[in-house]
């Protein structure tokens, strides 16, 4: 992340209340990506964010034809 985008991502925290700065920090600092699923939001960590990521680039992209899952 660039300096500038840095800054950019504090000036948006920084007119927030407290406590949802402290929560916004604390989902940061955790390594766990939210991940929203059927409306219900799920934290991950970001390996399994990235594994998700790059199945559904291989899927788009017509790589992979089927996923089975046992």
């Amino acid at each position: 992340m660039s300096k500038r985008e840095s800054d950019e991502v504090i000036e948006k925290l920084m007119n927030l209340p407290i406590g949802v700065m402290e929560k916004v920090l604390e989902n940061a600092s955790s390594g766990l990506i939210p991940i929203e699923i059927d409306g219900i939001i799920y934290r991950i960590p970001k390996p399994i964010s990235d594994l998700i990521d790059s199945l559904y680039l291989m899927l788009k992209e017509g790589e992979v034809n089927e996923i089975k899952v046992d």
